[in-house]
């Protein structure tokens, strides 16, 4: 039973709108300065082609960025079928971080948007 008011410990925020996509491209950039951790929830739609990856990048400076190597989840590599969602977490510790996502072999492409949450410890969690 949950007893537990989580919702006070969670941020979520947009990070990509669903479209239907065929190229590579970044989400919304979030300071995580003052959360203790951070991921992104993508929802796929409908799948036609190409194969997808989902991960993060990071920066200090939130102008240069760079892959990061920090991250956990089920929607990293190679993601070739549509209609899931997919979990990618960070455990680094730049001031910055945002969805990357990179296709190949896509001319028709995939639906999906995506999530981005950051969370806060609280009492009781």
């Amino acid at each position: 039973m949950a007893n537990i008011d989580v919702l006070s410990a969670l941020d979520a925020n947009p990070s990509l709108v669903a479209a239907a996509r065929t190229a590579d491209i970044e989400g919304a950039s979030n300071d995580i300065s003052d959360y203790h951790g951070f991921g992104v929830v993508v929802n796929l739609g409908a799948y036609t082609d190409g194969t997808w990856s989902f991960g993060l990048e990071e920066s200090d400076d939130n102008s240069t960025w760079a892959d990061s190597t920090d991250v956990f989840g089920n929607g990293i590599t190679d993601v070739t079928e549509g209609d899931q969602d997919l979990k990618v977490g960070y455990k680094g510790n730049k001031k910055y971080v945002r969805l990357k996502v990179t296709v190949t072999g896509a001319s028709t492409g995939m639906v999906f948007g995506a999530t981005n949450v950051r969370g806060r410890r609280t009492e009781g969690l």
